[in-house]
């Protein structure tokens, strides 16, 4: 069994960033860094530390019979977890 599943919490500061604070990726961070560019294009980067090694041993397993898909389990937890906190935005957004 896998558990992907996370409470987050938002951290204070000028960018966008969150650590999970309960569930069995506790300590997990994702956040989003701007990089200004020349002119106005400005270069944004998804960050996260999944926390893949806690997730159960069904990723754990996985990832040792094949190293690459630790990246792919990274990048799926990043967006399922941005999704989330998209919706959570959102919903306490006022009309």
């Amino acid at each position: 069994m896998a558990d992907f599943d996370a409470t987050w919490l938002a951290e204070p500061g000028p960018l966008p960033r969150w650590t999970a604070s309960a569930g069995e990726t506790r300590g997990a961070r994702l956040g989003w860094e701007l990089f200004p560019g020349g002119g106005p294009r400005t270069l944004t980067a998804l960050l996260i530390y999944p926390r893949l090694e806690t997730t159960g041993r069904l990723a754990r397993r996985s990832v040792a019979s094949e190293p690459l898909l630790e990246h792919a389990l990274a990048a799926a937890l990043a967006f399922a977890d941005s999704t989330a906190v998209k919706t959570a935005l959102e919903s306490t957004r006022g009309p």
